[in-house]
């Protein structure tokens, strides 16, 4: 979101006091500019859904993993009008569905799992239109840009200001499968002394309440800040192989 680098800030400065640095963060102009720094090793530390965790595993390695409202996982949805004739995954065949990027986790590759296991090829028996942003998706459906839309579970919330709003004018097509939490994820070139001292900072941030809410601002609340591990990002990595194997089918 466009105030991302002034909520995530207070947490950088905490880190960099613990690691005797100064941390600065970056706002990017758009979704794939901060995809393409990511790509090109541009940040020290990132903060990310596991898809764009596991394609950067060559110059990252995680630092932390990020609970929410005490889980270390979460989920995304497709939702539609509650007006809309659909009523199943399977009835988006012909239709137009909006989601945020390729790169998206939540809001791009388990959306297109679901469409497979549904038996429907991303791109060809429905069309894809992507918007960026997850507050961008949920926009499109309100203003009826797209059949459907699939986001973040509950990113209607960025759309619909009520919960009488949201209920009235939508409706949840399917929850994707579980998906591991975001993650921090630290550059594997930094010295391994500043690694474990900003690792050991980010473990003990469940004692700043005031920081984790501000991050949360229009967001499931972060719970905490835990240890996180590669192996957490091997049921992604199965995802994505079949995903891209699928696509590479049309």
């Amino acid at each position: 979101s466009e105030d991302s680098a002034a909520r995530w800030q207070p947490l950088a400065t905490y880190i960099g006091e613990h690691a005797k640095a100064r941390i600065d963060m970056v706002q990017e102009k758009a979704y794939t500019h901060f995809e393409r720094g990511i790509k090109n090793a541009k940040y020290d530390l990132f903060n990310a859904g596991p898809m764009l965790c596991s394609e950067a595993l060559k110059n990252y390695e995680p630092a932390a993993l990020i609970e929410r409202e005490g889980s270390r996982s979460y989920t995304g949805i497709t939702f539609v009008p509650r007006k809309s004739a659909i009523k199943s995954v399977a009835d988006l065949k012909g239709k137009t569905i909006g989601m945020v990027s390729a790169t998206s986790t939540s809001g791009g590759l388990y959306p297109q799992k679901l469409l497979l296991d549904a038996g429907l090829r991303p791109g060809k028996d429905v069309r894809i239109k992507w918007f960026g942003s997850h507050a961008k998706v949920a926009n499109a459906v309100k203003k009826g840009w797209v059949h459907a839309g699939a986001c973040f579970e509950d990113c209607r919330n960025l759309a619909w200001k009520t919960q009488q709003q949201k209920t009235k004018a939508t409706r949840i097509l399917a929850y994707t499968a579980d998906i591991p939490a975001e993650m921090i994820m630290i550059k594997r070139s930094l010295p391994a002394e500043t690694k474990a001292a900003i690792r050991q900072a980010l473990t003990k941030t469940d004692d700043r309440k005031g920081i984790l809410a501000r991050i949360s601002q229009q967001e499931p609340p972060i719970s905490g800040i835990v240890a996180a591990t590669e192996q957490e990002l091997e049921s992604v990595q199965k995802v994505v192989k079949q995903v891209r194997a699928k696509n590479k089918k049309k």
